[in-house]
């Protein structure tokens, strides 16, 4: 019962902020997978480079 009474308090947290931060977590979101796409893609052409030397 505690524990459904505190998932119950962090979906509604999560809620309100879901609210007020939407944009800023889609920009976030956007952000960060951006990067990981240009690590990923940094690391692949390394692993190329040291393949071919």
């Amino acid at each position: 019962m505690i524990i459904y009474l505190l998932a119950k308090k962090i979906f509604l947290n999560v809620g309100v902020a879901d609210k007020r931060g939407k944009e800023y977590v889609k920009k976030t979101i956007t952000v960060s997978a951006f990067s990981q796409i240009i690590a990923i893609h940094n690391a692949r052409s390394t692993i190329i480079e040291n393949n071919f030397r």
